[in-house]
């Protein structure tokens, strides 16, 4: 049986979707990492296999990412 392990919040922008989710929750992600196709991301772990990911635009990959429907994203949805 496939379990749940993620969720993935995709955001416009990545700090301020990171500072929006910290402001409203009082939880502040932590950085996880840069993805190949310009996305990055950050983590908000619920115990030890659930989390929640925060993935938007690499500000320094220098490129629009199109997964998740980055390219056009205005305003910031839960994707997958």
């Amino acid at each position: 049986m496939t379990a749940l392990d993620h969720l993935v919040y995709a955001v416009p922008n990545l700090a301020a979707g990171v500072a929006q989710f910290a402001e409203r929750t009082g939880v502040k992600p932590v950085p996880g990492g840069s993805h190949p196709g310009g996305t990055a991301n950050h983590l908000v772990r619920f115990g030890s296999t659930f989390s929640l990911e925060i993935v938007g635009p690499d500000p320094a990959a220098g490129v629009r990412p199109r997964a998740l429907g980055l390219e056009g994203l205005k305003a910031p949805r839960l994707t997958a």
